[in-house]
């Protein structure tokens, strides 16, 4: 545990987070084993701190793009596949996806055609979506699975594919500490093996063969002629000449080919991979093609694409392409472009824009792409560990009339973003009608006309950040930032990022909060340069001195730090989260901008749990169990229930419950755990960890009195240590439990008009309180009544303060 800890430190003070670095040092400080590492950069901290005024407020602050940080998880990977009656390739594809060595992915299929291939997904994946459109075309169709993608990293694959079962796994590895790479790009195969056939004639005059026949009996219909001409299938010689790539037959067997001489007589030498033979053909004879287990032994794959290249005219090209692996592959380096057929992309560098532009339809969106990212400072690595399969341009039909128009029209387009003037006009493609389909057509001058009066639809909706370094420790500060969010999602991009990993799945279910559609970024470099990607950020970590760039910026503040620089100050409006907090930020910090928003958005349209339940004889205290940062003072409690009971003037039939969670795989904590049960026997104490949301709304229901005792025997003078709002007694109350709370905090604050409620100071106040607490049980049905309509007008101000907050955001 305390590594890493330590490790979070560390990656702080690198940051220049000295306030948050310097409160994990101390932590740690109790160790032995880290004593010395520890008072040195707690030195460190303090000195950086001493240093930091009002004058920081005239620097230049820099915003830089500086990387997007080390991959220290393993990230989720949304697979996006967009097919267009494509069953057959993807009876092929899924195989290799289902086998892949890195398993945490979700599978986003997109059908574009007439097929429906959920029944495939249900086969071969537990995790995917299944989505359908109107050929609404290949860039626009990879936009659509990535708008209802999840993952950190989005891994494009086309379904006429299929991935060696490393594939995944050695891209992630080849990013993991590559901090300026956007886009990974592996090396692509054309879909078999190649075997080279050459055929030689001593005859004066050229001949032709005619390999209709062997093509046809090709799964794969791809062929290379490296001497000789082409027209169709039909190859003539070049000075006695021809020399073919072709794939290797699947089944072993002898093929005829269709040759033409002018001789009577002919002599030819055929050599297929290293086998040679002659054979003396006739001019009506046909020439024998024999594929065996020794030819398939020479067999080879071609390279696709190894990443893509610019010439010197500016012109893309695939490199590699056609090539026999020979070596000069097999180095990861950086690239000008990367093919769409398979890449992996990351998340946080699209935060500003769709995947492809969907005015391209199909076609040179990928290049676009690559322009994009090479001017945002961001990099194109090639990763030759990587390894696809591609059933190169099969789905449209190479040079097809379809085929041409797709490909012209969108290098007309690529060319206008790229390279056109301001205020160029953009010259229109010139359709052949009767070549393309109404529905295809009708979409291309759609986006046409688009480009021409300026709607380019590149950038998505408003984006919006929160921030938080501590979404796994599921607190009340990060249900806080949650609820935000969960209030935006609707209306904005909204990404959850941090530095430590965290499970979106295991919060929303854990906070009972819908943030279905956040995404999430984890990132050891969360820097000025990230905020300034965001038209809102929300910071909301704890004791965080980041600046923000971004348009509009917000804090949510748990609690004030004392370090706050004047430009961190000057960056946000504060959201506190109760008077006391406020009240302590003014006095760190003076006059800043803020406002209080309690940690209750949502809770207005939360069940009434108690639906007329009569109260028992019950009290009850919720909260994480143990005994470190802001501990929850259980014993302390325990301690004064026993007390009133044994000075006989509690009675025996009043019951304890203590609710929480509790780590048991965390010394302190279960140290802490098994404290409280040692203390509780013999006593109507009843201790509960990992219970449910649902038992827990029953013993609120059935609960009389709650007790917050957070602060108790803390200094007062260090109001950090103290609860800064308190979300259980606000969740007691709406049951209609009657609080009793410690004098200090923001459970003392939320009670201030509450009639029926009471403070304590020490454990015998406590006991006193849990005492006259008990003497008003005959009247609990109208002390029940009163204390939730307290708590719900608390909500229905939240709500008020919530809807203004909103309004602010979406006008600005």
């Amino acid at each position: 545990m305390n590594e890493y800890k330590l490790k979070d430190a560390n990656l702080f003070l690198k940051n220049g987070e000295y306030a948050k670095a310097l409160e994990i040092y101390e932590g740690l400080k109790l160790d032995a084993f880290y004593d010395k590492l520890i008072n040195l950069n707690i030195r460190k901290c303090k000195s950086k701190l001493e240093n930091i005024g009002p004058e920081s407020s005239s620097r230049i602050i820099d915003d830089t793009f500086k990387g997007f940080g080390i991959i220290k998880n393993n990230p989720l990977i949304s697979i996006i596949i967009v097919s267009y009656n494509s069953r057959a390739d993807l009876v092929q594809l899924f195989p290799t996806i289902s086998s892949q060595t890195y398993q945490n992915v979700e599978i986003i299929l997109l059908e574009n055609g007439e097929e429906n291939n959920e029944d495939l997904c249900r086969q071969f994946f537990q995790r995917y979506k299944y989505l359908s459109a109107d050929n609404i075309g290949f860039a626009e169709g990879n936009n659509y699975c990535y708008e209802n993608s999840s993952g950190e990293f989005i891994a494009l694959v086309n379904p006429d594919t299929r991935l060696e079962e490393g594939f995944l796994q050695e891209m992630i590895d080849c990013i993991r500490l590559d901090e300026s790479a956007a886009v990974v790009a592996p090396k692509i195969y054309f879909y078999e093996k190649y075997i080279s056939v050459t055929i030689e004639c001593d005859i004066d005059e050229d001949f032709s063969v005619d390999i209709s026949n062997f093509i046809e009996c090709l799964k794969y219909k791809k062929f290379f002629v490296r001497a000789g001409f082409a027209t169709g299938n039909t190859i003539k010689s070049d000075k006695g000449l021809i020399k073919l790539d072709v794939p290797h037959p699947s089944n072993y067997s002898v093929i005829d080919i269709g040759f033409l001489s002018f001789n009577d007589f002919t002599k030819v030498k055929v050599t297929i991979g290293y086998q040679w033979n002659i054979q003396i053909l006739k001019n009506d004879e046909n020439l024998k093609f024999n594929f065996d287990a020794n030819t398939y032994g020479s067999a080879r794959y071609i390279v696709n694409n190894a990443g893509s290249g610019v010439d010197p005219n500016g012109k893309l090209f695939d490199r590699g392409f056609g090539e026999y692996e020979d070596g000069k592959y097999l180095s990861k380096v950086y690239l000008s472009a990367f093919c769409g057929c398979a890449a992996l992309i990351r998340r946080a560098a699209l935060i500003n824009r769709k995947i492809f532009r969907e005015e391209f339809f199909a076609y040179y969106e990928d290049s676009e792409l690559s322009w994009w990212i090479q001017k945002n400072g961001y990099k194109i690595l090639y990763c030759p560990t990587a390894v696809v399969y591609h059933r190169h341009s099969e789905s449209t039909e190479e040079n097809s009339p379809l085929w041409n128009t797709l490909v012209n029209r969108s290098f007309l387009i690529y060319n206008y973003f790229t390279e056109s003037i301001e205020n160029t006009p953009f010259l229109e493609f010139e359709y052949q009608e009767n070549l393309i389909s109404p529905l295809i057509l009708s979409r291309l001058r759609k986006y046409d006309d688009n480009i021409k009066k300026g709607l380019i639809k590149n950038n998505k909706r408003m984006q919006l950040c929160i921030y938080d370094s501590y979404f796994y420790s599921m607190g009340g500060g990060e249900k806080h930032a949650l609820d935000i969010a969960s209030l935006f999602q609707d209306s904005h991009e909204v990404y959850l990022a941090s530095e430590v990993d965290f499970d979106i799945d295991n919060l929303a279910k854990y906070f009972g909060i819908d943030i279905s559609k956040c995404k999430k970024i984890i990132s050891t470099r969360i820097d000025v340069a990230f905020t300034g990607k965001f038209d809102v950020f929300v910071n909301s970590t704890f004791h965080s001195n980041l600046i923000s760039v971004a348009k509009k910026s917000y804090y949510v503040v748990s609690f004030p730090h004392k370090h706050v620089t004047e430009d961190v100050k000057n960056s946000y409006t504060f959201l506190h989260n109760s008077e006391f907090t406020s009240g302590w930020a003014k006095k760190f910090w003076g006059i800043h901008n803020s406002s209080i928003i309690y940690p209750l958005i949502g809770y207005s349209t939360h069940p009434d749990y108690l639906n007329g339940s009569k109260k028992n004889k019950q009290m009850i205290s919720v909260g994480r169990l143990t005994s470190e940062g802001h501990c929850k003072n259980h014993h302390l409690i325990i301690k004064a229930y026993k007390l009133a009971v044994n000075s006989g003037c509690l009675s025996g039939d009043w019951r304890l419950l203590i609710f929480g969670s509790c780590d048991l795989n965390n010394k302190i904590a279960y140290d802490y755990y098994k404290m409280l049960t040692q203390i509780s026997e013999g006593y109507n104490i009843s201790i509960n960890i990992n219970l449910s949301r649902n038992d827990l709304n029953d013993a609120y229901a059935n609960s009389f009195i709650y007790i917050h005792a957070a602060g108790l025997g803390v200094d007062k003078e260090e109001p950090e240590k103290h609860e800064h709002f308190g979300i259980t007694p606000h969740e007691a109350m709406r049951h209609g439990c009657m609080p009793i709370v410690y004098e200090i905090g923001g459970p003392a604050d939320q009670i201030i008009n509450l009639h029926h409620s009471d403070k304590f100071d020490s454990v015998e106040s406590l006991s006193d309180s849990i005492f006259k607490a008990s003497l008003q049980f005959e009247n609990s049905s109208l002390i029940c009544e009163e204390v939730k309509a307290f708590a719900k007008n608390r909500e229905s101000e939240t709500e008020r303060r919530v809807l203004k907050l909103v309004s602010e955001v979406i006008a600005n």
